[in-house]
This record gives structure tokens, sequence and C-alpha cells, in this order.
């Protein structure tokens, strides 16, 4: 037998294929040996292509799963994202090419595409109708109205007249006018229920939510279970379509719809069926890094997957996660839920995720708790300002105040994301309040955690910032080490001139007095962070107030005993230059020189002048650059 030694120092027969090797040593009894194949898989399904990756490697995973190696799981995790962009690749598929549409970075077959293109075309002429009969079944009802509302995000399509005390209604039928769908927004048909002719409010029975193709699709005498809002299957609740049928003008539809919608591509059936379930198991691995990495496969996979698919297949997936008994398992839900806030898009996130983060961040458990909050600002970002401050910032400000310090703090690091989507002076007097509390916080890595954060938290606010926050940013360079630790101190330098262009550094002497004692630390980094920014501040705060209070600072970090601050204030000579008058720029050529001249062991400090040259012949004047700067390229050429 031909034996080739592979660099990892196994030994492996070189008679085999690509794809033989994955099989047999993807099971061989020396785990670096599987590990080491298993992180070859996509690899080799790009080589193979679809059709061999579906036979031959796709039943390989089933597998893999079983492997007692935490290593050899995680890798397989790694794959199966790669392997679903390899099979969703419509570039490729065994030679032939077919259509495909952007989704985020990642390209996807729309199977839908040539039947919504249709019925926009029906839709301009204003002609076409869907006529539906509905009914409900729900043994567990006893007495109360049942009714049905048919709507998509913003508009109610239909409503049903109450039926009181029957447990298996049915409805007169009625009609939707094509005009009124939205064609890319899903169809949701809702059971809400009454006790009594006098209640104002409905109670949520169960929902179904279809896309307008497979509702179109949907044939006489179907019947459909009802979900929760989690999107679980309610046992014996069903939603029946008695009827459904659709205008002589929409008819010719009718076989493309069967077509394009029963016949969904084998290459994305091998992803809905064949990785998720791979990716579902891995999600409650014993293992936290195996469990981090399936997350990350999940995403992969969501991103090349179309709009219903993902609803039906990944966000079920982190739902049931989420209503899961077990504390890790909930913990993998609330990362997915903001990993997969982006993809899911503004309504799944309004239905689905806004609501489930709100029930995770009231278990009992402090750990789930945390990574609620965690997930907070990616979720209200997608959600929007409306239902970021109705429903999460509520529960937000509730959790600022957990007996946990750990959840507490996590609030803390998610103040800016969730200021940032949102709006209004209201909103930002909540946070205001809420730091407010977080500054005072009985834990110091709150209070640490607070303070880090506060200079973005005040930028993010911009003209809404309440004044109680920049009375706290600029007490910082003065709070004494028993409130916060003074590694604080260099945040505040860091930010500095965020904050002074939100709030104004000439009407504000509280701004001044900061700088003036940020610019005299003793500390080189937060002195570095200042003199690094001392450009930027002179742009903002303009030639007057430069001239006034920056010059002083600038000549001392040019000065300074730590080549890191001088390099700072170096790096962005020319630009502050720039805002002086000439005749005072002029005398800095001096500087310059001896800087030069006394950097023989320290080559950073040519180099940041020498990146300046172009600069120079800008801001000084012409016979400044004739006699000294042209002679200054001569001096540092020969450096």
């Amino acid at each position: 037998m031909n034996i080739a030694v592979v660099r990892n120092g196994f030994a492996a027969d070189e008679t085999l294929t690509e794809l033989q090797r994955i099989e047999r040593y993807c099971f061989h009894s020396i785990a670096i040996t599987r590990l080491a194949y298993v992180r070859r898989i996509s690899d080799c399904a790009e080589n193979v292509g679809k059709k061999l990756t579906q036979k031959k490697i796709l039943p390989l995973l089933k597998m893999i799963l079983k492997d007692q190696e935490k290593d050899v799981r995680s890798a397989l995790a790694e794959q199966l994202g790669k392997l679903a962009q390899i099979l969703a690749d419509t570039k490729k598929k065994d030679g032939k090419n077919t259509q495909d549409v952007k989704r985020g970075n990642t390209k996807r077959r729309d199977s839908n595409a040539a039947v919504l293109l249709d019925l926009k075309k029906i839709q301009e002429t204003g002609n076409g109708v869907i006529r539906f009969k509905l009914g409900v079944s729900l043994p567990a009802h006893r007495r109360g109205g049942l009714y049905l509302k048919v709507s998509q995000p913003m508009n109610v399509l239909h409503e049903t007249s109450i039926v009181w005390n029957d447990a298996s209604p049915s409805w007169s039928p009625f009609q939707i006018p094509l005009k009124k769908l939205d064609l890319s927004a899903p169809v949701k048909v809702v059971c809400w229920v009454k006790n009594n002719s006098e209640q104002k409010t409905s109670d949520f029975k169960g929902t179904v939510l279809f896309d307008v193709p497979k509702l179109l699709k949907t044939k006489p005498k179907t019947t459909i279970s009802l979900s929760n809002r989690a999107g679980v299957a309610l046992k014996d609740s069903m939603l029946h379509f008695h009827d459904i049928s659709t205008s002589s003008k929409i008819n010719f539809l009718s076989n493309l719809l069967e077509d394009e919608i029963a016949s969904q591509s084998k290459d994305r059936k091998s992803i809905t069926h064949k990785i998720i379930p791979c990716i579902q198991k891995l999600l409650i691995d014993e293992d936290q890094a195996v469990r981090d990495k399936a997350c990350q496969a999940l995403v992969q996979v969501a991103a090349v997957l179309d709009e219903v698919e993902v609803q039906t297949n990944v966000l079920t997936v982190v739902l049931l996660l989420a209503h899961d008994e077990n504390e890790q398992h909930k913990i993998v839900a609330s990362k997915l839920l903001s990993s997969l806030a982006k993809i899911l898009g503004p309504l799944l996130c309004r239905e689905f995720c806004a609501p489930e983060l709100l029930h995770l961040a009231d278990d009992p458990k402090c750990s789930v708790r945390k990574a609620a909050v965690v997930s907070f600002g990616e979720v209200a970002k997608v959600a929007g300002a409306e239902v970021t401050h109705k429903k999460l910032l509520p529960s937000f400000q509730h959790m600022a105040k957990d007996q946990v310090w750990s959840v507490r703090k996590s609030v803390v690091e998610q103040l800016v994301a969730m200021a940032s989507a949102s709006d209004g002076k209201e909103t930002a007097k909540m946070y205001g309040e809420m730091f407010e509390d977080l500054a005072n916080d009985a834990s110091r890595w709150v209070r640490n955690s607070a303070f880090e954060v506060l200079g973005r938290l005040i930028h993010t606010l911009g003209e809404d910032s309440p004044r109680s926050l920049l009375t706290w940013f600029c007490k910082m360079p003065s709070l004494a080490s028993t409130k916060i630790d003074q590694e604080c101190t260099f945040f505040c330098a860091y930010n500095f001139p965020a904050v002074c262009q939100t709030s104004g550094f000439r009407n504000s002497p509280d701004l001044i007095r900061a700088f003036q004692q940020l610019s005299k630390d003793l500390r080189f980094p937060v002195r570095r962070a200042l003199a690094c920014s001392l450009h930027e501040m002179a742009h903002i705060v303009g030639p007057s107030m430069t001239e006034r209070l920056l010059i002083g600072p600038f000549e001392k970090f040019l000065k300074d005993a730590t080549n890191e601050v001088r390099e700072g204030v170096l790096q962005g000579l020319t630009y502050f230059l720039a805002v002086l008058q000439p005749k005072i720029r002029e005398k800095y050529l001096s500087q310059v020189w001896h800087t030069v001249r006394n950097s023989q062991r320290n080559w950073r400090f040519r180099q940041r002048i020498a990146e300046q040259l172009p600069g120079f012949t800008r801001v000084f004047s012409v016979v400044s650059v004739r006699d000294s700067v042209s002679a200054l390229v001569s001096f540092l050429r020969k450096t």
C-alpha cells in the first residue's frame, strides 16, 4: 500500500481520493487525525461539487456529531456554516448557472421571484382578489367569543365577526383585493377571544404566518396548526381553510405557484433538513466552545436562506431554546436573538425577538438575565425606536436595579447601544436617571463600567444629553479612588473630543477645568490619549480657544518625557498647526528641527515628521518651505 506522510504527523493512503479520505479518516481511531479531516470537509465539498456533497458528505455529519472529542465537534460546527454557503451558491451548480439575488453579502436563489414579479404586474392593474372561507377548532375553548384577524405589518386586511360559545366556528366567506397586499411581507392570521361583550381587549389564542405565494398555493380543505407567540405548534388548535380561491384574472398563476413552491431545490432542502438539525444538536452540546461555534454556524446558514425559510427553520430553533428548561440553552437563545437580529429584520424582531428577550430578562436565573440584557442593544437597533421605548426600555430600566451586580454591569455595557436605538428628550432623561443610579451603585465594578461608557453615552444622546451627565463627566479627573478606579480617567481623556463636539467647549467652564486637569495628569496613558487627539480638539474649539487653551498643553506634550506622548502629538502636528494663525505656526519649525536632530535613537519620530512633509508645504509660508522645509527633506533623506 502506498503511504504518504501528512504534515500533522499521521499517515494516510495516498491512493485514495480527497473524498475517500474524508469518508475514512473522519472516523479514525486517533483524535488528531479525525480533527484534521473534519476541518477539510468544506474544502472537499467545494472541490467535488454539490451532487457528491449531498450524496457522500452530508450523510457523515450525524456520525461525526457523536464524536467524544469536543474539538472535533467544534470543528464540525465551523464546517456546517461553510457547507450551507456552498450548497446555496447558485453560481456553481455542477457547471450550470441559475438565477441569483442578493441577501446581505450572500447570494441566494429566490424560488418565488418569478411568481412575485407576475403578482406585482397584476397589482398594477388593480385587479385580482383572494377569496377565503375560514374556521377554527379549539377543543379547550369553553366560553366566550372567537374571531379572526388577517393582517400584514401596519395593515389590517380583514377582521371577522365574533362567534360566541362555539369551539369550532366557521365564518362567512370574505375576499381581499390583491392590491391591498404587500407582496414582500408575510400574511398573519390570528385567532382572538373575548370573555364577554363588555371586554375591551382580546386574549391571544394562536396564529399562523404565511408568505404570499404560499398563501395563494393553499388548497381548500387544508388544516394548519395554530402556533403560540414563540412559534411552537399548539396541540389540537387548528385553522381550517374551508375554501380559498382566486379570481379568473390570476388563475393562470396556479400551475406556476404549484411548481415553484412545491419543488424546493434539493440544495436548499439539504440545508434545512440535514445541516440545520446538526447545528441544533451542537447548540445544546455540553461544551460551551462547541455551542458558540454552533451559534456562528446558524447565523451563517440564516444568511443564505430566504425570509420564510429563516422563519420556519432558524427562528423556530431559537424559540425552542428560549423556552427550554435548561439554563445554558436559554443563554444560547439570547446570543442568537442578538446575532440574528439584522438577518431577521424589523418585523420579526418586533414580533418575536423583543417578546422573547423580555421573557428571558425575567428569568429567575441571573446568568440568563445577564445573557438577555447583552442582546438588548442589537435587537433594539433593528426593532426600532417605538418598540425600544414602549417595550424594551422599561425592562432595561428594571434590570438596571437587578439584585445581581453582574446583571447591572451588563446593563451599563448596553447603555450606548440602547441609547442609539432611542430618540427624544424624554428618553434621554430616562438614560440620565439610569446613569445616576449606576454611578452610585454599591458595586465598584458597576461604577467603573458606568464611567467608562459615559463619554460615548453623552455623544450618542447628542443635544438631548441631560446636563447631569456632563457634570459627572467633568468630575471624573478629580473623583476619589474610593469612588472609581483611577484608570477610568483614561476614558475621560479618550472621549474628550467627542464630548466637546456634543456639548460645546467654549461655554463650559467645567469642561475647560477638566481638560486642564487631564493635561497635567501624571499617568502617561491619560496624557497620550489627549496628545493623540489634540489636533481634533483644535478643529472643534476653533483658532481663538486653541491659542488660549491648547497651545500650552501642545508645547508641553512636544517635550514630554514619555516617547508615546511625544509621538502622539507629532502624528497630528500639521492638522493642529493649520488651526493657528500663520505667524504663530512659523515658530514651530524650529521645534520640528529640534525633534529631528535629537531623535537619532528613535526613528519613529523622524518617520512621523517625514509623513507630514507634504502638509508642511500648505501650513508654512513659501519662504519657510524654500529655506527650511526643503532642507528638512534633505536632512531626513540622509538619516
